[in-house]
């Protein structure tokens, strides 16, 4: 059984683990139309394809996961965004560490994209 999704624009995010099951690690599966680009302060991220095609910006720098499988890791402080290169969302799986934390989680203000 899935979690309820978080929705947010862009995506839909399943949590299995967050910050409150007390962990040193988060782990999410996100269905991905565009996601809003962002950073994190502390946060590590790997994105792991799991279905479709994602490209994903890291600090400007595109990166298409094309194969179930493909990753990349995001350091924390790097702004990032994700997009589907398809009509129907990717699906990737988020491992985060620490666990993943609203108040980690900045927009990148339109300007500095």
């Amino acid at each position: 059984m899935l979690p309820e999704p978080v929705t947010v624009p862009g995506e839909r995010i399943f949590e299995f683990v967050t910050a409150a099951d007390d962990q040193s690690y988060g782990l999410a599966v996100a269905e991905i139309q565009e996601s809003q680009p962002h950073w994190h302060d502390r946060t590590r991220e790997c994105y792991t394809l799991l279905r479709g095609r994602v490209e994903v910006f890291v600090d400007g720098k595109p990166t298409t996961l094309e194969r179930f499988g493909d990753r990349i890791v995001i350091p924390p402080g790097v702004p990032h965004w994700a997009k589907s290169c398809g009509v129907e969302p990717a699906t990737i799986a988020v491992l985060s560490e620490p666990a993943w934390n609203p108040a980690d989680h900045h927009l990148v203000e339109p300007a500095t994209r």
